[in-house]
Formats: C-alpha cells, structure tokens, sequence
C-alpha cells in the first residue's frame, strides 16, 4: 500500500502543472471549460497508458454493449454473444490501436473469461454480466475507449450524408431497391473529415458527444480508414485531380437501414449511464425479495380467526 501511495505522489508530481491539489488528499484537474490545449494534452498522455488496459477496456465495453443491446432487461450474455462484441471492437479499433497479433478467437475467450478472476464480471452458470460493485474500476477501463468510440460514432453518423433516396425517381415499387442499391454521393475525402469534425464539435457542444478529443481530425481520419477495410466505404480517386481521392458508400451500405443498423451497433458501445445498473440490480434484489416473501407468506399455515 505504502509503495502503491509513494507511486501515486510521484506520479503527481510529474504533473504538476496540469493538476491542481484543491485541498489535502483532494486532487482535481487543472482545465478550465475553454482549456481545450490542456485537454488535448492530458489525452494525448492518457492515450500512451491506455496499449496497457486495452484487452480489458474491451471486455468491459463488450459487456456493456451487450447489457445495452438488451435494453437493460438483462444485463448479462453468454460467451458467444460477449465474443460477437469483442471482435467487433477489436475490429474497428484497429486503426487507432497497434494489436500485436490479429484477432483470435481463443485469446479473447481467455481474455473474457479471466474478467471474473479480474472483478469486472460476475459468471452465472454460462452468463456474464458486468459487476456491478466494480462499477469505478469498470469505468476507468471503459474511459480508455469512450473517446473513440464516440468519434466513430461520429464518422458513420456522418457517412449518412452519402445516401441517396428520391422516390420521385422510382416509377414502381420493384425498382426502388435497385435505385437504393445504384444511388450514392461522392465527396472527397477532405471535405467528409471536415463535416465529420463539425458534426463531433457540434454535438460536443450541445452536450451530445463527451469528448472533445473525439473531435480529433486523427481519430476521425482513423475511423475512416476502419470502415474503408470492413467495405463500408470505397475511396477512389476524384475525377478532377490526380491528388484528392473521393468517398463513396459500398452497395451494402447504400440501403439506409443497413447504414443505420452499424450506427446504432456501435452507439450500444457509447457512454452511458453505468448507474442505471446500479438501479437495475437494486430493483432486482427487490423484486426477488418481495417475491420469496409472497411464496413464504403462501406456505405458512391459515390462522383460524378467533
């Protein structure tokens, strides 16, 4: 304990000029609302530190993914669905992270199944859920990819632009799905960077996105390059210039549900509110509780009145 406390003091030291010690044993940043050079620069040292927990960070996103996918009915899944989770994220985040090795199957079920012995989840029979008791130590690994979560979040938002539906075009309802399938924008490159950074500003600002480094062009640039390798968008040279390069929806993606579905897939992995497990559970206990008092109630013997 006394060397965890020595590592912590030096560690504060380090960053001296970025924390303020409000009072004694309280530490808050030193940032203002507007500070966003400060921000940025605690984020950059935040995201050197995060290669460390990122095999966790996952499980934990994926677990939580999984409790939102369920709208909080039940906030648990088995292996397989957790999995389906992992690797999408594993996916996706490919082009901010530097994994060692690609994905395999084996190793994130390691991974999933050593977050018992960890305390992130708690394993009933061949469900998982989140733990909910480590809810502070959970947050912290999910803070890891919130950010950018968020900006992808962000970019496929913004690839709605790209979608093309006039029905005035369709003479009949048979072709409405091959105009669907034939109708995409093209813009370049620089210009969907920049309606994507706009729209993450935008929404950091009314509140929406949490983030301001999910704003970064990098992370933005980064989410586009991901969803350029799983064929949701082609880039192609423009017709005009040799230099700038133009973006285009894949055919799959041209159809607005199948766009929506990605959108709302990976919104099931954005910052939530972990206290409404909390609630959740309670309401649990609760009704488990008053529902063994009813059945004890019913098997205990009739009283004649007097």
């Amino acid at each position: 304990m006394e060397e965890s406390l020595t590592a912590v003091k030096e560690a504060l030291s380090l960053l001296d000029k970025y924390v303020l010690m409000a009072a004694e044993n309280v530490i808050k940043p030193k940032i203002i609302y507007k500070d966003f050079k400060s921000v940025l620069l605690l984020s950059f040292y935040k995201n050197q530190l995060i290669q460390i927990f990122q095999q966790k960070a996952i499980v934990c996103l994926s677990l939580y993914a999984v409790s939102n996918s369920c709208c909080h009915q039940q906030n648990s899944s088995t292996e397989e669905g957790i999995l389906k989770e992992y690797e999408f994220l594993w996916t996706i985040l490919k082009g901010v992270f530097l994994f060692h090795r690609p994905f395999n199957k084996y190793s994130a079920l390691e991974v999933i199944r050593s977050s018992v012995q960890y305390g992130i989840s708690i394993k009933d029979e061949n469900q998982y859920k989140l733990n909910t008791a480590m809810n502070k130590q959970i947050r912290i690994f999910c803070e890891c990819l919130w950010p950018f979560v968020e900006s992808y979040w962000v970019m496929a938002t913004t690839l709605l632009d790209l979608q093309v539906f006039d029905i005035s075009q369709f003479v009949t309802l048979n072709n409405i799905q091959e105009g669907l399938n034939t109708s995409t924008k093209e813009i370049t490159k620089e210009e969907l960077i920049q309606r994507s950074h706009f729209l993450a500003e935008s929404l950091f600002f009314k509140g929406k996105v949490r983030y301001y480094e999910s704003c970064s062009h990098d992370t933005l640039k980064a989410a586009l390059r991901s969803y350029q390798d799983m064929q949701i968008v082609e880039v192609v040279k423009a017709p005009d210039s040799k230099v700038r390069t133009s973006v285009m929806l894949t055919e799959y993606y041209r159809i607005p549900e199948h766009l929506q579905r990605l959108i709302d897939h990976i919104d099931r992995f954005r910052k939530g509110s972990l206290e409404e497990m909390n609630v959740l559970d309670a309401k649990a206990v609760v009704y488990s509780s008053v529902m063994k008092r009813e059945q004890h109630s019913t098997e205990e013997p009739m009283i004649a009145k007097l």
